[in-house]
Protein backbone atom coordinates (compact mmCIF):
# COMPACT_ATOMS: atom_id res chain seq x y z
CA UNK A 1 0.00 0.00 0.00
CA UNK A 2 2.89 2.35 0.74
CA UNK A 3 4.29 1.79 -2.75
CA UNK A 4 0.87 2.44 -4.31
CA UNK A 5 0.46 5.67 -2.32
CA UNK A 6 3.93 6.78 -3.28
CA UNK A 7 3.29 6.04 -7.00
CA UNK A 8 0.05 8.06 -6.85
CA UNK A 9 1.98 10.92 -5.28
CA UNK A 10 4.58 10.69 -8.02
CA UNK A 11 1.90 10.89 -10.71
CA UNK A 12 0.39 13.97 -9.04
CA UNK A 13 3.78 15.71 -8.81
CA UNK A 14 4.76 14.88 -12.40
CA UNK A 15 1.45 15.62 -14.12
CA UNK A 16 -0.82 17.63 -11.82
CA UNK A 17 1.62 20.22 -10.48
CA UNK A 18 2.89 21.49 -13.88
CA UNK A 19 -0.66 21.80 -15.16
CA UNK A 20 -1.67 23.83 -12.07
CA UNK A 21 1.39 26.07 -12.42
CA UNK A 22 0.76 26.50 -16.16
CA UNK A 23 -2.88 27.48 -15.56
CA UNK A 24 -1.83 29.94 -12.86
CA UNK A 25 0.73 31.43 -15.23
CA UNK A 26 -1.95 31.72 -17.89
CA UNK A 27 -4.27 33.56 -15.46
CA UNK A 28 -1.48 36.02 -14.62
CA UNK A 29 -0.94 36.72 -18.32
CA UNK A 30 -4.64 37.35 -19.08
CA UNK A 31 -5.00 40.82 -20.43
CA UNK A 32 -1.35 40.99 -21.46
CA UNK A 33 -1.23 38.17 -24.02
CA UNK A 34 -4.10 36.61 -25.94
CA UNK A 35 -4.93 34.22 -28.75
CA UNK A 36 -2.40 31.67 -29.93
CA UNK A 37 0.43 33.41 -28.07
CA UNK A 38 -1.36 32.81 -24.74
CA UNK A 39 -1.85 29.12 -25.55
CA UNK A 40 1.79 28.76 -26.57
CA UNK A 41 3.06 30.48 -23.40
CA UNK A 42 0.92 28.24 -21.16
CA UNK A 43 2.15 25.13 -23.02
CA UNK A 44 5.76 26.26 -22.63
CA UNK A 45 5.28 26.80 -18.87
CA UNK A 46 3.72 23.34 -18.47
CA UNK A 47 6.44 21.61 -20.48
CA UNK A 48 9.17 23.54 -18.64
CA UNK A 49 7.76 22.53 -15.27
CA UNK A 50 7.54 18.91 -16.38
CA UNK A 51 11.21 18.86 -17.35
CA UNK A 52 12.33 20.49 -14.06
CA UNK A 53 10.23 18.12 -11.90
CA UNK A 54 11.44 15.04 -13.79
CA UNK A 55 15.04 16.14 -13.19
CA UNK A 56 14.39 16.71 -9.47
CA UNK A 57 12.63 13.37 -9.17
CA UNK A 58 15.52 11.54 -10.85
CA UNK A 59 17.93 13.18 -8.36
CA UNK A 60 15.76 11.98 -5.43
CA UNK A 61 15.79 8.40 -6.76
CA UNK A 62 19.55 8.60 -7.24
CA UNK A 63 19.99 9.83 -3.65
CA UNK A 64 17.81 6.99 -2.29
CA UNK A 65 19.85 4.46 -4.22
CA UNK A 66 23.12 5.96 -2.86
CA UNK A 67 21.85 5.78 0.73
CA UNK A 68 20.67 2.24 0.24
CA UNK A 69 24.04 1.24 -1.23
CA UNK A 70 25.72 2.55 1.97
CA UNK A 71 23.31 0.46 4.04
CA UNK A 72 24.14 -2.62 1.97
CA UNK A 73 27.87 -2.07 2.50
CA UNK A 74 27.35 -1.69 6.27
CA UNK A 75 25.18 -4.81 6.39
CA UNK A 76 27.79 -6.73 4.41
CA UNK A 77 30.50 -6.00 7.02
CA UNK A 78 28.36 -7.46 9.79
CA UNK A 79 26.95 -10.49 7.99
CA UNK A 80 29.60 -12.73 9.57
CA UNK A 81 28.29 -11.82 13.02
CA UNK A 82 24.61 -11.76 12.14
CA UNK A 83 22.28 -14.63 12.60
CA UNK A 84 20.72 -16.45 9.67
CA UNK A 85 17.45 -14.72 10.48
CA UNK A 86 19.08 -11.31 10.01
CA UNK A 87 20.45 -12.38 6.61
CA UNK A 88 16.98 -13.45 5.56
CA UNK A 89 15.58 -10.12 6.76
CA UNK A 90 18.14 -8.12 4.77
CA UNK A 91 17.51 -10.25 1.69
CA UNK A 92 13.77 -9.65 1.97
CA UNK A 93 14.43 -5.94 2.32
CA UNK A 94 16.57 -5.95 -0.82
CA UNK A 95 13.87 -7.80 -2.77
CA UNK A 96 11.17 -5.40 -1.62
CA UNK A 97 13.27 -2.39 -2.56
CA UNK A 98 14.05 -3.87 -5.96
CA UNK A 99 10.31 -4.34 -6.53
CA UNK A 100 9.74 -0.72 -5.55
CA UNK A 101 12.53 0.62 -7.80
CA UNK A 102 11.31 -1.50 -10.74
CA UNK A 103 7.72 -0.31 -10.30
CA UNK A 104 8.76 3.36 -10.09
CA UNK A 105 11.18 2.99 -13.05
CA UNK A 106 8.47 1.39 -15.20
CA UNK A 107 6.06 4.16 -14.29
CA UNK A 108 8.73 6.76 -15.04
CA UNK A 109 9.49 5.26 -18.45
CA UNK A 110 5.82 5.00 -19.42
CA UNK A 111 5.14 8.53 -18.15
CA UNK A 112 8.06 9.96 -20.14
CA UNK A 113 6.80 8.20 -23.30
CA UNK A 114 3.33 9.61 -22.79
CA UNK A 115 4.67 13.08 -22.11
CA UNK A 116 6.81 12.88 -25.24
CA UNK A 117 3.74 11.97 -27.30
CA UNK A 118 1.69 14.74 -25.69
CA UNK A 119 4.43 17.30 -26.25
CA UNK A 120 4.68 16.32 -29.94
CA UNK A 121 0.93 16.70 -30.36
CA UNK A 122 0.88 20.03 -28.51
CA UNK A 123 3.79 21.33 -30.56
CA UNK A 124 2.10 20.29 -33.82
CA UNK A 125 -1.17 21.89 -32.76
CA UNK A 126 0.55 25.12 -31.73
CA UNK A 127 2.45 25.25 -35.04
CA UNK A 128 -0.78 24.79 -37.01
CA UNK A 129 -2.55 27.41 -34.88
CA UNK A 130 0.29 29.88 -35.38
CA UNK A 131 -0.10 29.69 -39.18
CA UNK A 132 -3.70 30.84 -38.81
CA UNK A 133 -2.89 33.80 -36.54
CA UNK A 134 -2.46 36.32 -39.41
CA UNK A 135 -5.99 35.50 -40.61
CA UNK A 136 -7.46 37.26 -37.55
CA UNK A 137 -6.36 40.65 -38.86
CA UNK A 138 -8.04 40.15 -42.24
CA UNK A 139 -11.49 41.20 -43.32
CA UNK A 140 -14.03 38.36 -43.21
CA UNK A 141 -11.63 36.47 -40.93
CA UNK A 142 -14.46 34.40 -39.45
CA UNK A 143 -15.53 33.19 -42.92
CA UNK A 144 -11.92 32.42 -43.87
CA UNK A 145 -11.28 30.50 -40.65
CA UNK A 146 -14.50 28.53 -40.93
CA UNK A 147 -13.70 27.42 -44.46
CA UNK A 148 -10.03 26.80 -43.71
CA UNK A 149 -10.58 24.76 -40.54
CA UNK A 150 -13.39 22.68 -42.06
CA UNK A 151 -11.39 21.94 -45.20
CA UNK A 152 -8.17 21.11 -43.34
CA UNK A 153 -10.04 18.87 -40.91
CA UNK A 154 -11.54 16.81 -43.74
CA UNK A 155 -8.25 16.83 -45.71
CA UNK A 156 -6.14 15.70 -42.74
CA UNK A 157 -8.78 13.13 -41.79
CA UNK A 158 -8.53 11.42 -45.18
CA UNK A 159 -4.74 11.26 -44.99
CA UNK A 160 -4.99 9.84 -41.45
CA UNK A 161 -7.32 7.11 -42.77
CA UNK A 162 -4.82 6.34 -45.53
CA UNK A 163 -1.88 5.99 -43.15
CA UNK A 164 -3.97 4.04 -40.65
CA UNK A 165 -4.79 1.43 -43.32
CA UNK A 166 -1.07 0.67 -43.90
CA UNK A 167 0.29 1.38 -40.40
CA UNK A 168 1.26 -2.28 -39.82
CA UNK A 169 3.67 -2.30 -42.80
CA UNK A 170 6.60 0.11 -42.45
CA UNK A 171 7.41 -0.21 -46.17
CA UNK A 172 3.96 0.98 -47.21
CA UNK A 173 4.07 3.76 -44.61
CA UNK A 174 7.35 5.03 -46.10
CA UNK A 175 5.91 4.85 -49.62
CA UNK A 176 2.79 6.78 -48.63
CA UNK A 177 4.91 9.34 -46.74
CA UNK A 178 6.88 9.89 -49.97
CA UNK A 179 3.64 10.22 -51.95
CA UNK A 180 2.21 12.65 -49.38
CA UNK A 181 5.28 14.90 -49.28
CA UNK A 182 5.67 14.95 -53.07
CA UNK A 183 1.97 15.69 -53.52
CA UNK A 184 2.09 18.55 -50.99
CA UNK A 185 5.25 19.91 -52.62
CA UNK A 186 3.55 19.90 -56.02
CA UNK A 187 0.39 21.53 -54.67
CA UNK A 188 2.40 24.26 -52.92
CA UNK A 189 4.23 24.96 -56.17
CA UNK A 190 0.93 25.30 -58.02
CA UNK A 191 -0.68 27.42 -55.29
CA UNK A 192 2.21 29.90 -55.60
CA UNK A 193 0.90 30.59 -59.11
CA UNK A 194 -2.75 30.30 -58.00
CA UNK A 195 -3.14 27.01 -59.86
CA UNK A 196 -4.59 23.81 -58.41
CA UNK A 197 -4.23 21.35 -61.32
CA UNK A 198 -1.67 18.54 -61.04
CA UNK A 199 0.57 18.29 -64.09
CA UNK A 200 2.33 15.26 -65.56
CA UNK A 201 5.71 16.05 -64.04
CA UNK A 202 4.64 14.64 -60.67
CA UNK A 203 4.30 11.15 -62.19
CA UNK A 204 7.90 10.45 -63.09
CA UNK A 205 9.32 12.50 -60.20
CA UNK A 206 7.16 10.45 -57.82
CA UNK A 207 8.38 7.25 -59.48
CA UNK A 208 11.99 8.27 -58.90
CA UNK A 209 11.31 8.92 -55.19
CA UNK A 210 9.47 5.62 -54.68
CA UNK A 211 12.28 3.65 -56.35
CA UNK A 212 14.71 5.13 -53.82
CA UNK A 213 12.37 4.51 -50.86
CA UNK A 214 11.90 0.82 -51.68
CA UNK A 215 15.56 0.37 -52.62
CA UNK A 216 16.58 1.73 -49.21
CA UNK A 217 14.49 -0.87 -47.36
CA UNK A 218 15.48 -3.92 -49.40
CA UNK A 219 17.91 -6.56 -48.11
CA UNK A 220 21.24 -7.26 -49.83
CA UNK A 221 19.86 -10.52 -51.23
CA UNK A 222 16.85 -8.77 -52.81
CA UNK A 223 16.31 -6.82 -55.99
CA UNK A 224 13.78 -4.11 -56.78
CA UNK A 225 11.12 -5.00 -59.37
CA UNK A 226 9.52 -2.31 -61.53
CA UNK A 227 6.99 -4.02 -63.77
CA UNK A 228 4.68 -2.05 -66.04
CA UNK A 229 1.90 -2.31 -68.59
CA UNK A 230 1.11 0.27 -71.27
CA UNK A 231 -1.18 0.75 -74.24
CA UNK A 232 1.09 3.51 -75.65
CA UNK A 233 2.92 2.26 -78.75
CA UNK A 234 6.71 2.79 -78.96
CA UNK A 235 6.62 5.59 -81.55
CA UNK A 236 4.35 7.65 -79.26
CA UNK A 237 6.95 7.46 -76.49
CA UNK A 238 9.00 9.83 -78.64
CA UNK A 239 6.68 11.72 -81.01
CA UNK A 240 3.33 12.13 -79.27
CA UNK A 241 0.41 12.10 -81.70
CA UNK A 242 -2.11 14.86 -81.15
CA UNK A 243 -5.70 13.86 -81.87
CA UNK A 244 -7.66 15.29 -84.81
CA UNK A 245 -8.08 17.92 -86.13
CA UNK A 246 -4.41 18.73 -85.42
CA UNK A 247 -3.37 15.08 -85.92
CA UNK A 248 0.36 15.85 -85.95
CA UNK A 249 3.26 14.38 -83.99
CA UNK A 250 6.06 16.07 -82.06
CA UNK A 251 8.16 15.85 -78.91
CA UNK A 252 6.57 16.07 -75.46
CA UNK A 253 8.26 17.31 -72.27
CA UNK A 254 6.56 14.73 -70.06
CA UNK A 255 7.60 11.80 -72.25
CA UNK A 256 11.15 13.14 -72.48
CA UNK A 257 11.32 13.40 -68.68
CA UNK A 258 9.73 9.97 -68.16
CA UNK A 259 12.17 8.23 -70.51
CA UNK A 260 15.10 10.05 -68.94
CA UNK A 261 13.91 8.97 -65.46
CA UNK A 262 13.70 5.30 -66.48
CA UNK A 263 17.12 5.38 -68.15
CA UNK A 264 18.72 6.93 -65.06
CA UNK A 265 17.06 4.42 -62.72
CA UNK A 266 18.25 1.46 -64.83
CA UNK A 267 21.78 2.84 -64.97
CA UNK A 268 21.98 3.76 -61.27
CA UNK A 269 20.58 0.54 -59.80
CA UNK A 270 21.95 -1.78 -62.49
CA UNK A 271 21.70 -5.41 -61.31
CA UNK A 272 19.65 -4.42 -58.26
CA UNK A 273 16.60 -3.54 -60.36
CA UNK A 274 14.42 -5.41 -62.84
CA UNK A 275 12.48 -3.15 -65.23
CA UNK A 276 9.93 -5.12 -67.24
CA UNK A 277 7.10 -3.89 -69.47
CA UNK A 278 4.31 -5.28 -71.65
CA UNK A 279 2.88 -3.25 -74.56
CA UNK A 280 -0.79 -4.30 -74.75
CA UNK A 281 -2.37 -4.78 -78.19
CA UNK A 282 -5.21 -6.87 -79.61
CA UNK A 283 -4.90 -9.50 -82.35
CA UNK A 284 -7.17 -7.40 -84.58
CA UNK A 285 -9.88 -10.07 -84.81
CA UNK A 286 -12.75 -7.98 -83.50
CA UNK A 287 -11.81 -8.16 -79.82
CA UNK A 288 -14.06 -5.87 -77.74
CA UNK A 289 -11.86 -4.48 -74.97
CA UNK A 290 -14.33 -1.67 -74.23
CA UNK A 291 -16.22 -4.01 -71.89
CA UNK A 292 -13.29 -3.50 -69.50
CA UNK A 293 -13.07 0.23 -70.21
CA UNK A 294 -9.82 -0.26 -72.14
CA UNK A 295 -8.76 0.94 -75.60
CA UNK A 296 -5.93 -0.94 -77.33
CA UNK A 297 -4.25 -0.70 -80.72
CA UNK A 298 -4.21 -3.69 -83.06
CA UNK A 299 -1.10 -5.82 -83.33
CA UNK A 300 -0.85 -4.76 -86.99
CA UNK A 301 -0.07 -1.20 -85.90
CA UNK A 302 2.74 -2.43 -83.66
CA UNK A 303 4.09 -4.66 -86.43
CA UNK A 304 4.15 -1.65 -88.78
CA UNK A 305 6.34 0.19 -86.26
CA UNK A 306 8.77 -2.73 -86.35
CA UNK A 307 9.81 -1.28 -89.72
CA UNK A 308 10.55 2.19 -88.32
CA UNK A 309 14.02 3.55 -87.63
CA UNK A 310 15.05 6.29 -85.18
CA UNK A 311 17.92 8.68 -85.85
CA UNK A 312 20.59 8.72 -83.13
CA UNK A 313 23.68 10.75 -82.35
CA UNK A 314 25.86 9.67 -79.40
CA UNK A 315 23.16 7.04 -78.83
CA UNK A 316 20.59 9.76 -78.09
CA UNK A 317 17.54 10.43 -80.29
CA UNK A 318 17.97 13.36 -82.65
CA UNK A 319 15.26 16.03 -82.56
CA UNK A 320 14.69 19.37 -84.26
CA UNK A 321 12.07 21.14 -86.35
CA UNK A 322 10.86 19.39 -89.48
CA UNK A 323 12.43 22.09 -91.67
CA UNK A 324 15.88 21.25 -90.28
CA UNK A 325 15.39 17.49 -90.23
CA UNK A 326 13.69 17.01 -93.60
CA UNK A 327 17.03 16.50 -95.36
CA UNK A 328 17.30 13.21 -93.44
CA UNK A 329 13.95 11.92 -94.73
CA UNK A 330 13.39 10.15 -97.99
CA UNK A 331 10.48 11.35 -100.11
CA UNK A 332 8.35 8.29 -99.35
CA UNK A 333 8.99 8.17 -95.60
CA UNK A 334 5.73 7.19 -93.90
CA UNK A 335 5.95 9.57 -90.93
CA UNK A 336 7.44 12.58 -92.67
CA UNK A 337 4.08 14.11 -93.58
CA UNK A 338 2.43 13.62 -90.19
CA UNK A 339 4.94 15.72 -88.26
CA UNK A 340 4.26 19.18 -86.94
CA UNK A 341 6.00 21.83 -88.97
CA UNK A 342 6.35 24.23 -86.03
CA UNK A 343 7.32 21.99 -83.06
CA UNK A 344 10.45 19.83 -82.66
CA UNK A 345 10.19 16.18 -83.67
CA UNK A 346 12.35 13.10 -83.31
CA UNK A 347 13.87 11.70 -86.49
CA UNK A 348 11.73 8.59 -87.02
CA UNK A 349 10.93 7.17 -90.44
CA UNK A 350 10.46 3.88 -92.26
CA UNK A 351 13.75 4.27 -94.13
CA UNK A 352 17.01 2.90 -92.74
CA UNK A 353 19.22 5.24 -94.71
CA UNK A 354 18.91 8.63 -96.37
CA UNK A 355 20.98 10.40 -98.99
CA UNK A 356 22.16 12.68 -96.18
CA UNK A 357 22.79 10.96 -92.82
CA UNK A 358 24.92 13.71 -91.33
CA UNK A 359 28.08 13.58 -89.23
CA UNK A 360 27.84 11.14 -86.34
CA UNK A 361 24.23 10.25 -87.12
CA UNK A 362 23.08 6.67 -87.52
CA UNK A 363 19.73 4.88 -87.48
CA UNK A 364 18.51 2.00 -85.38
CA UNK A 365 15.29 -0.03 -85.41
CA UNK A 366 12.78 1.82 -83.26
CA UNK A 367 11.54 -1.27 -81.34
CA UNK A 368 15.10 -2.34 -80.66
CA UNK A 369 16.11 1.07 -79.31
CA UNK A 370 12.90 1.35 -77.25
CA UNK A 371 13.52 -2.10 -75.71
CA UNK A 372 17.24 -1.60 -75.04
CA UNK A 373 17.03 1.85 -73.45
CA UNK A 374 13.91 1.51 -71.24
CA UNK A 375 14.23 -2.06 -69.89
CA UNK A 376 16.79 -3.93 -67.81
CA UNK A 377 18.72 -7.01 -68.86
CA UNK A 378 17.85 -9.57 -70.14
CA UNK A 379 15.95 -7.50 -72.73
CA UNK A 380 14.42 -10.62 -74.30
CA UNK A 381 12.50 -11.31 -71.07
CA UNK A 382 11.78 -7.76 -69.96
CA UNK A 383 10.56 -5.96 -73.12
CA UNK A 384 7.46 -7.70 -74.47
CA UNK A 385 4.20 -7.25 -76.32
CA UNK A 386 1.06 -8.89 -74.92
CA UNK A 387 -1.50 -9.84 -77.56
CA UNK A 388 -5.09 -9.91 -76.30
CA UNK A 389 -7.56 -12.11 -78.20
CA UNK A 390 -11.07 -13.47 -77.63
CA UNK A 391 -9.68 -16.48 -75.79
CA UNK A 392 -7.63 -14.59 -73.20
CA UNK A 393 -9.50 -11.28 -72.94
CA UNK A 394 -10.41 -12.08 -69.32
CA UNK A 395 -6.83 -11.14 -68.45
CA UNK A 396 -8.00 -7.51 -68.53
CA UNK A 397 -10.31 -8.10 -65.54
CA UNK A 398 -7.25 -7.89 -63.27
CA UNK A 399 -6.00 -4.53 -64.56
CA UNK A 400 -5.50 -2.32 -61.49
CA UNK A 401 -8.15 0.39 -61.51
CA UNK A 402 -9.10 -0.83 -65.04
CA UNK A 403 -6.14 1.11 -66.43
CA UNK A 404 -3.86 -0.46 -69.07
CA UNK A 405 -1.14 2.06 -68.17
CA UNK A 406 0.27 1.30 -64.71
CA UNK A 407 3.46 0.30 -62.97
CA UNK A 408 4.15 -1.79 -59.86
CA UNK A 409 7.04 -1.68 -57.41
CA UNK A 410 8.03 -4.65 -55.26
CA UNK A 411 10.86 -6.81 -53.97
CA UNK A 412 12.02 -10.33 -54.69
CA UNK A 413 15.02 -12.50 -53.85
CA UNK A 414 17.84 -12.37 -56.41
CA UNK A 415 17.62 -16.15 -56.78
CA UNK A 416 15.11 -17.19 -59.40
CA UNK A 417 11.86 -18.87 -58.44
CA UNK A 418 10.90 -16.50 -55.64
CA UNK A 419 7.55 -14.71 -55.74
CA UNK A 420 7.52 -10.91 -55.90
CA UNK A 421 6.32 -9.08 -52.80
CA UNK A 422 4.47 -6.16 -54.39
CA UNK A 423 4.47 -3.02 -52.24
CA UNK A 424 2.78 -0.29 -54.29
CA UNK A 425 1.02 0.23 -57.64
CA UNK A 426 0.69 3.52 -59.56
CA UNK A 427 -2.27 3.42 -61.93
CA UNK A 428 -2.28 6.46 -64.21
CA UNK A 429 -4.71 8.25 -66.48
CA UNK A 430 -2.29 10.33 -68.52
CA UNK A 431 -3.03 12.97 -71.13
CA UNK A 432 0.22 14.43 -72.51
CA UNK A 433 -1.81 16.58 -74.91
CA UNK A 434 -3.22 18.64 -72.03
CA UNK A 435 -0.33 17.99 -69.60
CA UNK A 436 -2.64 16.46 -66.99
CA UNK A 437 -2.85 13.14 -65.18
CA UNK A 438 -4.77 11.31 -62.51
CA UNK A 439 -2.78 8.88 -60.37
CA UNK A 440 -4.41 6.14 -58.30
CA UNK A 441 -2.04 4.81 -55.62
CA UNK A 442 -2.80 1.21 -54.57
CA UNK A 443 -1.36 -0.52 -51.52
CA UNK A 444 -4.37 -2.54 -50.34
CA UNK A 445 -4.12 -6.32 -50.60
CA UNK A 446 -7.02 -6.57 -53.04
CA UNK A 447 -5.32 -4.22 -55.49
CA UNK A 448 -1.94 -5.92 -55.08
CA UNK A 449 -3.48 -9.36 -55.56
CA UNK A 450 -5.17 -8.24 -58.80
CA UNK A 451 -1.81 -6.96 -60.01
CA UNK A 452 -0.17 -10.27 -59.13
CA UNK A 453 -2.86 -12.17 -61.05
CA UNK A 454 -2.55 -9.89 -64.09
CA UNK A 455 1.21 -10.39 -64.37
CA UNK A 456 0.89 -14.16 -63.89
CA UNK A 457 -1.48 -14.39 -66.87
CA UNK A 458 0.13 -11.80 -69.14
CA UNK A 459 3.56 -13.46 -68.89
CA UNK A 460 2.39 -16.78 -70.35
CA UNK A 461 4.27 -17.71 -73.58
CA UNK A 462 1.03 -17.99 -75.56
CA UNK A 463 0.23 -14.35 -74.69
CA UNK A 464 3.58 -12.53 -74.75
CA UNK A 465 6.08 -11.95 -77.55
CA UNK A 466 9.59 -10.53 -77.36
CA UNK A 467 9.29 -6.94 -78.54
CA UNK A 468 12.53 -6.97 -80.51
CA UNK A 469 11.46 -10.14 -82.32
CA UNK A 470 8.33 -8.67 -83.89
Amino acid sequence: MAIVRMRLGVHFIIIGLPVIIGLCGGLLMLGQVEGVALIQNVLLIVLGELIVILLIYSLIIKRQLTQFESSINSADSSIGRATSGAVVSITNGINKFEVFVHAVSSDMEETVKRLDGVSRELYAQSEILSTMEPIRSLKNSDLILDGFIDGMKRYAGKWVETFKAVSDDSRKVKCWAAVFNKYIEEELRHLSTQSVATNLGIYWSLLKILVKVISDIKDDNQKLCLWASTNVLPVDWYNWRYPPPDNTSHTNDFLDGYRDCLERVIKEYDEDIEVRRWVLVTDGEGVNTNQYGVELYDFGELRKQAGYFIGLRDNKPVSDTFEKLKIYFSYNDTWAFNYSTTHPIYLISDTERSSHNGEGLFRKRLLEYFADSLHSQPISENAKAAIINKGNINILRNLPDNSPDFLSLGLKAKEEGEDIDWVIVLSARINPTNDTCFIHVLTDENGLNKTRGFFAEIDLPEVSKELRGI
